[in-house]
C-alpha cells in the first residue's frame, strides 16, 4: 500500500499569505481522491481555537464529513 503525505502551510499566515496557500493547497490536494488520515499540528494550547476550526472547516469542505472521522490534532 502506498501512502502520500503533504505538508501543508497553516493558516493565519503573519505575512498574510493565506489567500497564495489556500490556492496551492486547493491545486494539490483536489487532485486526492481518499483521505485515510489527517493530521492538524497547532503551537496553540490544547483548546481548539477559531484558526483551528476554520482549518478543519477548509478541509471538511474539500474531502467531507469523513475527514473529522480521521482527525489527529497534535499540539506542540
Amino acid at each position: 500500500m502506498n501512502y502520500v503525505v503533504y505538508d501543508t502551510p497553516g493558516l493565519n499566515d503573519s505575512e498574510g499569505r493565506d489567500a497564495e496557500h489556500i490556492k496551492e493547497m486547493y491545486r494539490e490536494l483536489s487532485k486526492v481522491s481518499n483521505c485515510s488520515a489527517f493530521v492538524l499540528v497547532t503551537n496553540e494550547n490544547p483548546r481548539i481555537t477559531n484558526s483551528d476550526k476554520a482549518t478543519i472547516s477548509y478541509f471538511r469542505d474539500m474531502f467531507g464529513n469523513k475527514i473529522v472521522e480521521n482527525l489527529a490534532i497534535i499540539v506542540k
